[in-house]
């Protein structure tokens, strides 16, 4: 210790007495290696005086380097040597230590060259660096355990430190030398290395009692190495199946599964069973593709093995045995056809035609008809392997029947007949309907006259017994079936006709309403007959209260003309339009009749239900009255219009034509056509005499024409008699009347003891 403090105090001793300009250099100290023997120089030089002391110092903090440091400090073992250069004025001076043995320990030291030189201390200091390779104690091989089940994963590490420079790592196991996948690891600890590296690895059967070594290779190749071996591995069985396993149906399984591998050694069993033998007879379809398992059970575990059993067999065929098809569409016949091996061949025929229609196990029939009805085979073959790989062909058939359903191209009746004409009331001929159909088809028999129809029959026959207008028209016969949800139909039609008098179906007047038609407009009366053949003459007639004849005939009235047309198709309907032109409030009340007559007779009259109603202004029925009365006479004055409806008739005596002296109202009548008004003077006087105008009117208006009724005093009245008359008229005289303004002409006729009317007509 005491030597160490003395070197620290050189070290830093400061002599500023002489300036010495020199260099130190130390060698042999290069590629140091352990177990060499060193001899190390220190050479001073640019030296102005010669040193009194050159000497080694090795710097060490730590033990095992004592026998080194010894000889190190030994200075009498130094070779020394100092030189003169007369040209430079200076010394070289040098010293050699004896060999000095080199240990690992000295790594990493410091060796100090100290010289003094005129009193002054100058030194240099230089680290050593000593290469050596690991001791077998710096080598360490470790891991998880060394006897475990197959399958499971393990690590085993190997470390070597303590080695300058690094060591490398290789790994061998019995035979071969291999790397791990990891690569090592190289760490730097104080003034050594560390090399590490792992080694995974899955434990398999064929470690079990192998060898593994690391080899650590340090300095100048020199090599230390540790060894662990594997103990017993223990692994689950290993199973195998022996026997066959493809079978053709019917033959029998015979199965054994054996365990050939384990650790520790196990018994191999077959599901379901205590026994390592399976066997199964009489070997079926079904069981095709089945698995059966084998196990075997260890301490290391549990081991499966599974055989598949394959059975030819077949060909097997599914598909039903009737087939439907509809006539015009495409008809498919699906098989399933079922065989293992798959078949190598399928042959559709027809039943006695060897023809092959199809070669898959579809049979499509395109725009089927009925004539490809009929029973179809299907032919299928595969291939049965036999021992020494001897195969044969197995064929299978299957027969299908084939439905075509079709609907009735057309419909036939028998009698074959379109147009049948009979009398009426005599027999109708049994009718029968047939067609083609499959399947069967129904029958519908429908009559059709004009805009009805009327079902007759549900079936194929037609019976309508005797011949009456109830069986007259279009008979149609449907024949229907349905396929597939939809209806197919055909039809066939005769026309029946009877011959029949006239029948009156109806009898109508024209545009009736309740409001009445107006005189002088166009009425038109219709009638609808019924005849076969058509009516030949057709007589038109009036009903009216007013005549006693229940049924005039219209010969003598210009004013009526008729139109018929006819439309004949099954029988004869005609319609007969009767037309009044003009028509006169004077046909009031009128109810129209008519019958119709052909070669089979006549009809009955049929007569309108309704009367027609005519509205028209008043007009007068006569033109003027004259009486002749003496004072004191009774005086009976009448004045007659024709009405629709019935007017308010005002009398009015001349020249005053605003206060009326009588009326009578009438109004509100529509059954009268005629209308009379009564204007009664009890007792005559002079004011009596003169002309009395009477006017009539209605909702329609007032009449035109005046009724003009004249009240002369009698030429042969007594003496006492007042007469308002100063003269006579003359009985034959026609005179003119003028009276605001119209023209009224008067005929003037003198009757005892009578009136007579003469009515003027315009």
């Amino acid at each position: 210790m005491m030597f160490l403090v003395r070197i620290v105090f050189l070290l830093h001793v400061v002599v500023f007495q002489v300036s010495v300009s020199y260099n130190i250099s130390i060698t042999g100290i290069e590629d140091l290696g352990e177990g060499d023997n060193a001899t190390i120089t220190c050479s001073l030089s640019g030296l102005l005086y010669e040193p009194s002391l050159t000497r080694f110092v090795l710097i060490s903090t730590s033990g095992g380097n004592e026998a080194a440091k010894a000889l190190i400090s030994n200075t009498t073992l130094y070779t020394k040597t100092t030189i003169y250069n007369n040209v430079s004025k200076t010394y070289v001076s040098s010293i050699v230590s004896p060999p000095i043995p080199i240990v690992r320990q000295i790594n990493g030291n410091g060796l100090l060259c100290m010289s003094i030189v005129n009193n002054t201390t100058i030194n240099k200091v230089v680290g050593l660096i000593v290469n050596y390779a690991p001791n077998i104690g710096n080598l360490n091989l470790w891991g998880t355990n060394l006897a475990l089940s197959e399958g499971r994963t393990g690590t085993w590490t190997c470390s070597v430190t303590h080695s300058n420079p690094a060591s490398t790592l290789i790994w061998r196991n019995d035979t071969d030398t291999f790397m791990p996948s990891s690569p090592a690891v190289v760490t730097k600890a104080s003034n050594s290395y560390e090399t590490r590296q792992e080694w995974s690895f899955t434990y398999h059967r064929d470690l079990s009692f192998t060898n593994f070594t690391c080899i650590a290779v340090g300095y100048r190749n020199q090599t230390v190495s540790k060894t662990m071996q594997f103990g017993d591995i223990y692994y689950v069985p290993e199973l195998v199946i022996r026997g066959k396993t493809f079978l053709e149906e019917g033959e029998t399984l015979n199965l054994t599964c054996q365990v050939v591998a384990a650790n520790p050694m196990a018994n191999a069993t077959w599901t379901g069973t205590a026994s390592g033998v399976k066997e199964i007879s009489n070997i079926q379809k079904k069981q095709d593709g089945e698995e059966l398992t084998c196990e075997a059970t260890n301490s290391a575990g549990s081991s499966r093995k599974t055989a598949r059993i394959t059975v030819h067999y077949g060909p097997y065929f599914s598909l039903a045995s009737n087939e439907l098809g509809r006539e015009g569409t495409s008809v498919s016949i699906v098989a399933t056809v079922s065989a293992n091996p798959a078949p190598t061949r399928l042959n559709w025929k027809k039943a006695g035609n060897d023809t092959v229609l199809s070669t898959s196990r579809i049979l499509l029939i395109e725009n089927a008809t009925k004539e490809d009805a009929g029973n179809y085979i299907l032919e299928a073959t595969r291939v049965r392997q036999r021992e020494n790989n001897i195969t044969e062909d197995i064929t299978k058939n299957v027969s299908v029947h084939l439905e075509i359903r079709y609907g009735p191209a057309a419909a036939r009746i028998s009698p074959n007949i379109t147009m049948l004409e009979l009398d009426i009331g005599s027999s109708v001929p049994h009718i029968v309907c047939t067609a083609d159909c499959f399947p069967t088809c129904d029958f519908k028999w429908t009559q059709h006259y004009r805009n009805t129809q009327r079902h007759r029959s549900g079936t194929a026959n037609l019976d309508l017994g005797k011949a009456s207008t109830e069986v007259i028209g279009d008979h149609t016969c449907e024949a229907y079936n349905y396929i597939g949800g939809q209806k197919y139909s055909a039809t066939v039609t005769f026309q029946l006709r009877v011959k029949y008098a006239p029948t009156i179906q109806a009898v109508s007047i024209n545009g009736l309403s309740n409001t009445p038609f107006n005189d002088s407009g166009v009425i038109r009366i219709t009638a609808v007959i019924r005849a076969f053949p058509a009516p030949s003459a057709v007589t038109w007639g009036i009903k009216n209260d007013r005549f006693t004849n229940p049924f005039k005939p219209l010969t003598n009235d210009s004013r009526y003309y008729g139109n018929r047309t006819n439309d004949c198709s099954y029988d004869c309907e005609s319609t007969e339009v009767l037309t009044l032109n003009p028509s006169s409030c004077t046909d009031t009340g009128n109810k129209y009749s008519v019958y119709a007559a052909n070669e089979k007779g006549n009809s009955s009259v049929k007569t309108t239900l309704n009367r027609v109603t005519i509205t028209c202004i008043p007009r007068r029925v006569y033109y003027s009255f004259t009486h002749f009365k003496c004072e004191g006479e009774e005086l009976n004055m009448t004045a007659s219009f024709v009405s629709v409806p019935g007017p308010f008739i005002t009398w009015y005596q001349q020249p005053d034509n605003k206060n009326h002296v009588y009326y009578e109202d009438f109004r509100g009548n529509w059954n009268t056509l005629y209308y009379t008004s009564r204007y009664h003077v009890q007792f005559v006087t002079s004011q009596t005499f003169g002309t009395y105008m009477v006017v009539a009117e209605n909702s329609r208006g007032v009449s035109n024409g005046r009724v003009l009724v004249q009240v002369n005093r009698k030429p042969n009245c007594t003496e006492g008699s007042t007469s308002t008359t100063s003269s006579t008229t003359d009985r034959s005289d026609a005179s003119t009347l003028i009276y605001n303004g119209d023209i009224m002409t008067r005929i003037i006729l003198y009757v005892v003891a009578c009136t007579v009317v003469i009515q003027a007509k315009y």
